[in-house]
């Protein structure tokens, strides 16, 4: 087998990797945590679809893609190619691998099993002989020798033997121990047979006694029906009896409340007949209750108008308190004035500071200069006028600075000024403002005021008609109180005083409509007893119908109850007859069911009978099933013996086989890593301890330098790969020494590696894994695994590189 293409999609650290393999030896480098061990676990992943984690972590973290290993491969001539994937949520695994060209199988279990047809090995048997770690070497020299036995053994198979060996006798201990505490409780077959027989007799008595108690319940049964059936006719004829009587009773009732009813009628017949008079004299009441509703409602407006009216003050004439127009503009002249000057002495100051600037440049310039100078003006030599130019310029100075003292000090002033002023013109500004808004708020109310006596003297108006109306009529003890009302009101044509005329109206309105009230109350109980009297009146033809419909129906009722008392006499029940036949139904009834109980206690007792046969039968057959367990768990236990045995002894024949192929094949492939230093490798048949044969002679590798005992290391577990392969049928021709350099110091790895290249006649593929960057220097080609990019995913690459060595 050689591999010649891995290719990665979203698998662990690899996010996107297309590798070449090479063939022959290949070192395989990186750091530690780089990725070397997620790319070698690719190949089986892909192969065989196991891995050292779970399916959902083997995608690459944070990555939404598909997660896919495919792996190319020549086999004996023939070239394959496999891809597993896992994908969705679910971490659905799909898989499938080409022959050539063509679909050779489809599905995670049918690629597996068609993988292991072809290369002979399963997942186990291919790890075991495909990948050698360092720590498997180190153990054959360095472990104690059970340990190393047992490492060994696990590599090549044998241990699954002898797990099945020991799994066999313990199983076997513990069957023939459950056996010797189960045979004591076993149930004694003959005790449990006759207990049978006593059952089925007994059960053959209790199904007689049911028989028999059947027999009796079937007379009584018989006996209660022709009972029953002359109780019926008895019980048909108490029926229509009753029947009879209950509706006689029902029409003496009726015929009593028709007499009741017809007096009733009388009496009401009686009073409706006199309705007429008392009608009249209440419709004349009723009749004016129209004209006072609408003049109660027109008093209620004049005193809610009056009343509003009243509220209202008296407004006068009053004199505007705020300033006058030319006021405000004369305070606003002097405060233009203020700022205006206040600008000016800003204007000064700023001019005297700049002159004040030059005057001190000028000044300093002068602190420098001798009588020899020039002058700056007219170019000649100062010579003693040098002091007295200097003197010049100080006064100016000092002119200047009392100059902007005396500014500063009336510039303060002005501001004081301005200040004043705008709080001057800010007052009367105020002032002026309220005084509009009492004006306008004067004005608002007393186009309240008027609009609501414009209301009150429509409503005056209105009332005063009302009052005037022919429809409006009063009784005799309220027209003096009307004339006083109409000539209050003739007093407010025209209204002098408003408020008191608002409380004439009120007064005087309100005393009559109090009045009117109390007569509209009367009115109104008056209209609604009319109604009540008119509804009466009006039942005086349906109170005389009933009292006819009242006599046809006596009469009825006394002919039905007539018939009825002929029918009783001809029908002719006893009810003491009746009452015999009640009671001897009653008795035949208990009867049955008596009969019945002893029938149901005999059927119980002979369920309960027939349930303990049959318990008892099958308790005979559960112990005869129990009694033949027990022969056939014994036979088990044993096959069971007989079979540790057998596996014991065939393993004892496997390894007494492999220890000499193992002998031979890794003292050959010794023979070939040394060059033929040595006679060859010895390997214990029972310990695996290495011996290095020298000159005829096997001595302890302890004698020997750590190369020769690396060496031997590495020829004991190839040739265990060799061993397993060919118990397998497989020949893989892939091997990967994952580590195996990790502690050889330099020059044992220098020997270790040229020993490697020897190897190219057994293997077509060596992969050398290591995290040493100089594997690249020493073999021919090397694959460097390393980690790529900068952001929060984790991801490596592997590159192939071609060695100077």
């Amino acid at each position: 087998m050689r591999i010649g293409l891995i290719q990665l999609r979203n698998y662990r650290v690899y996010q996107h990797l297309d590798l070449e393999m090479p063939g022959g030896v290949v070192g395989v480098y990186g750091a530690n945590g780089s990725g070397k061990s997620s790319l070698l676990e690719s190949i089986v992943w892909a192969l065989f679809g196991k891995a050292r984690t779970q399916k959902q972590h083997i995608p690459t973290v944070g990555e939404p893609g598909e997660c896919s290993a495919t792996i190319e491969f020549e086999h004996e001539g023939h070239f394959y190619r496999v891809k597993r994937s896992i994908s969705g949520q679910s971490f659905t695994v799909k898989a499938r691998v080409w022959f050539g060209e063509e679909i050779a199988a489809d599905g995670p279990t049918e690629v597996e099993r068609f993988i292991q047809s072809v290369l002979g090995l399963d997942a186990a048997s291919f790890r075991s002989s495909v990948f050698a770690e360092q720590k498997q070497l180190a153990a054959f020299s360095d472990q104690a020798p059970d340990k190393r036995r047992q490492m060994v053994l696990q590599l090549l198979g044998i241990t699954p033997l002898e797990k099945a060996r020991d799994r066999a006798r313990a199983e076997a201990r513990d069957l023939k121990a459950q056996l010797d505490r189960a045979a004591p409780l076993l149930t004694n077959l003959t005790e449990a047979e006759a207990a049978v027989v006593e059952a089925e007799a007994a059960l053959m008595v209790a199904r007689t006694n049911v028989d028999a108690q059947t027999t009796v319940c079937d007379r009584a049964v018989e006996l209660a029906g022709e009972t029953a059936k002359a109780v019926k006719v008895l019980e048909e004829n108490e029926r229509r009896d009753r029947s009879i009587r209950e509706r006689g009773s029902a029409l003496r009732r009726e015929l009593d409340q028709l007499g009741l009813d017809r007096a009733s009628l009388e009496v009401d017949l009686a009073e409706v007949s006199m309705i007429p008079a008392q009608l009249l004299e209440l419709e004349q009441a009723a009749g004016t209750v129209g004209s006072l509703q609408q003049w109660s409602t027109a008093a209620a407006m004049v005193i809610t108008h009056s009343e509003r009216l009243a509220k209202f003050p008296v407004i006068e004439a009053r004199k505007v308190l705020g300033p006058t127009e030319a006021e405000l503009a004369a305070a606003d002249v002097a405060l233009r004035v203020v700022e205006a000057a206040k600008s000016s002495k800003v204007g000064e100051i700023k001019a005297i500071e700049q002159q004040s600037v030059v005057a001190k440049k000028a000044a300093a310039r002068t602190v420098a200069l001798d009588g020899a100078d020039a002058c700056p003006t007219c170019g000649q030599a100062l010579g003693a006028s040098v002091d007295q130019m200097r003197q010049h310029h100080a006064d100016e100075v000092a002119t200047l600075a009392h100059q902007l003292t005396g500014a500063n000090a009336a510039l303060a002033e002005l501001a004081a000024k301005a200040t004043s002023a705008q709080r001057s013109y800010e007052t009367l500004k105020r002032a002026a403002q309220k005084a509009s808004l009492q004006l306008v708020e004067s004005a608002a109310s007393e186009g309240r005021r008027q609009l609501t006596v414009d209301e009150r003297n429509q409503a005056v108006s209105q009332l005063v008609a009302l009052s005037k109306s022919a429809e409006f009529a009063l009784p005799d003890e309220l027209h003096r109180l009307h004339k006083d009302f109409l000539s209050s009101l003739e007093t407010l044509t025209p209204t002098p005083n408003p408020a008191l005329a608002a409380t004439i109206d009120v007064q005087a309105t309100g005393q009559l409509r109090a009045a009117v009230d109390t007569r509209l109350r009367v009115a109104l109980e008056s209209a609604g007893k009319a109604d009540g009297l008119r509804s009466r009146a009006a039942s005086l033809k349906r109170l005389q119908s009933r009292r006819e419909d009242a006599s046809v129906r006596q009469a009825a009722l006394e002919t039905e109850r007539s018939e009825l008392l002929i029918e009783l006499k001809t029908l002719g029940f006893d009810r003491a007859v009746f009452e015999r036949a009640v009671a001897a139904q009653l008795a035949s009834s208990q009867q049955v069911d008596d009969a019945r109980r002893s029938l149901t206690l005999a059927s119980t007792a002979a369920g309960r009978q027939e349930g303990l046969t049959e318990a008892r039968r099958a308790a005979l057959s559960d112990a005869a099933e129990r009694h033949a367990k027990l022969a056939e768990q014994l036979a088990e236990a044993h096959v069971l013996l007989k079979t540790s045995a057998l596996l014991h002894d065939f393993r004892q024949h496997i390894v007494g086989l492999i220890g000499p192929q193992l002998q031979i094949q890794a003292s050959s492939l010794f023979n070939d890593l040394t060059n033929h230093d040595y006679d060859g490798l010895e390997v214990d048949a029972d310990s695996y301890e290495l011996r290095i044969i020298d000159q005829g002679v096997a001595h302890p590798t302890s004698r020997f330098s750590g190369s020769e005992v690396d060496l031997a290391n590495l020829a004991l577990r190839v040739a265990i790969s060799e061993q397993i392969r060919f118990q397998a049928g497989g020949q893989v021709g892939l091997l990967v020494l994952d580590e195996a350099l990790a502690s050889l110091d330099a020059e044992r790895k220098d020997r270790t590696l040229n020993a490697l290249g020897q190897l190219g006649g057994r293997f077509q593929q060596i992969l050398v894994v290591t995290h040493s960057p100089e594997v690249k220097e020493q073999l021919p080609v090397a694959i460097e695994v390393r980690r790529v990019g900068s952001s929060g995913i984790r991801s490596s690459t592997a590159t192939v590189l071609a060695s100077h060595g």
